[in-house]
């Protein structure tokens, strides 16, 4: 007879002693055994092996992420350089563009007499 056996009769007779009815008892008992059969089930250990392996993944995946949002912020940050030098550019052009067109309305209308 194996322990699982001899520990699920013990916990039917404890159920007996306490006054829950038999087929409650041998119920209780048999579920008992069973779960003690299982070899599926998960000691204190593989649950912590498997939280750390777990949170080992996690921090590795949050690693990445936080790299990969640097590289993004940094491509943002030279694309905004990019554009700020277009804009200036731009703003220089037509400011000199605008200065070219006001003197020579100035001095288109001194020399057409206006």
């Amino acid at each position: 007879m194996d322990t699982a056996a001899l520990n699920s009769l013990d916990l039917y007779k404890q159920f007996e002693e306490i006054n829950i009815p038999e087929k409650q008892a041998r119920l209780f008992a048999n579920l008992f055994a069973r779960v003690q059969k299982t070899e599926d089930l998960a000691t204190k250990s593989d649950v912590e092996n498997d939280f750390k392996i777990l949170e080992v993944s996690q921090d590795r995946k949050f690693d990445q992420v936080r790299h990969e949002l640097r590289e993004e912020a940094e491509k943002i940050r030279r694309e905004m350089g990019d554009i700020k030098s277009d804009l200036i550019r731009w703003m220089v052009g037509i400011s000199i563009g605008q200065s070219a067109l006001l003197a020579s309305l100035i001095f288109g209308s001194k020399l057409f007499g206006g």
